[in-house]
């Protein structure tokens, strides 16, 4: 007897080098234009980020492509392009979150997305233990939600507190995520987003 598991996509998690936290750190105090108008969430703050020289992009973010694509196969290659054509950031910005803050299941544009959470003020046990957080022990959670074999829906949750600064989750923008709201604490949580796609490149 075989038991036959269909494959299907997956997403990347790692740790960031204290390097790499500093880099996104520094861009966040330079930032200073609204993204809240272009996001879904019910959010205190988002700012678009700028990645000075494509340096956060040339040291960490074409690795994780580059991972990603072994395991998983290059998603790229599913937009119709002709020639030869390269990854560039279309979206980058940071979110910052207050208590009752949430971001709804939504996807993104483009090939691959990544969350980072830099600062989580918060930890799940104590949140699912709160009186406000009647919601089945979802408090603080980000989440991924998609189909399984059946079709029936189905989420992968990731548990949130201070253990989780400096994690990257990267993935393919369509993949539906979510972040629901955390109680009891007036500190912000901040994390980084990205959206990023193909630029068709320029024929001659």
């Amino acid at each position: 007897m075989q038991y036959i598991i269909p494959s299907n996509l997956g997403w990347l998690e790692s740790k960031l080098r204290p390097e790499e936290i500093k880099l996104l750190w520094n861009y966040i105090l330079e930032a200073n234009v609204n993204a809240k108008p272009n996001l879904v969430g019910h959010l205190h703050e988002s700012l678009y980020l700028k990645d000075k020289k494509n340096q956060f992009f040339d040291r960490t973010l074409i690795q994780y492509c580059s991972h990603y694509s072994f395991k998983f196969g290059n998603q790229g290659d599913k937009i119709p392009t002709t020639g030869q054509h390269q990854m560039c950031l279309e979206s980058f910005w940071v979110n910052r979150m207050k208590k009752y803050d949430f971001n709804p299941f939504h996807n993104h544009f483009g090939v691959y997305s990544f969350v980072i959470w830099l600062d989580i003020p918060t930890d799940y046990r104590e949140q699912y233990a709160t009186t406000e957080a009647n919601d089945g022990g979802s408090a603080s959670n980000f989440e991924f939600m998609y189909p399984n074999i059946l079709g029936e829906i189905t989420t992968y949750k990731y548990q949130l507190s201070e253990e989780s600064n400096g994690t990257i989750l990267f993935f393919p923008s369509k993949l539906m995520h979510g972040v629901y709201p955390f109680y009891n604490c007036d500190d912000e949580r901040i994390s980084v987003s990205v959206s990023y796609t193909h630029l068709r490149a320029h024929e001659t």
